[in-house]
């Protein structure tokens, strides 16, 4: 009777721990889908940022300060895609990312 009830508990663990492996895997897939809208995001800001710029170089002469605003920002933006790539790459690069 002991090692029946033994071997019912231990499968119903190895169930539980089942489930939890796949919940943890559903989380990693989410996760990545966040980090890529995150890096389209950022990639859409920064070809936003650049557009403007080339509006500001074709008024160059009538807007100077309008064309650094343009530069400082487009600045930014690739600062920050650059910044969200590495943090990515940090991530998925951890021993803990592989363990989903």
């Amino acid at each position: 009777m002991i090692p029946v009830l033994g071997s019912q508990i231990s499968s119903v663990g190895s169930m539980v721990s089942l489930v939890a492996g796949q919940v943890s895997l559903i989380g990693s897939q989410i996760s990545l889908v966040g980090v890529f809208v995150s890096l389209v995001g950022v990639v859409v800001s920064l070809v936003a940022r650049l557009v403007s710029l080339f509006a500001a170089l074709v008024t160059l002469g009538a807007r100077p300060v309008s064309l650094v605003a343009c530069f400082v920002s487009a600045y930014t933006g690739l600062v920050s895609f650059l910044r969200t790539r590495i943090e990515t790459h940090r991530h998925w690069s951890s021993p803990f990312a592989e363990s989903a």
